[in-house]
């Protein structure tokens, strides 16, 4: 999970990383060079494959 600190500088990106077995946080990391993280991956199941509808059906 991504969220921001404001500490040492407006808008300082924190990354947490979430133990699913436990339910809970089990690292933190603070980027603190001014640079913003991209590409971050997460896990989760793709609803449109398990349907056979069409894209318009399944955003209403």
């Amino acid at each position: 999970m991504m969220t921001y600190l404001n500490d040492p500088n407006p808008y300082t990106p924190v990354i947490t990383v979430i133990d699913l077995e436990k339910g809970k946080a089990s690292k933190r990391f603070s980027i603190k060079d001014e640079t913003k993280p991209i590409l971050i991956g997460f896990y989760e199941e793709n609803k449109l494959g398990l349907v056979n509808i069409s894209l318009e059906k399944f955003l209403v």
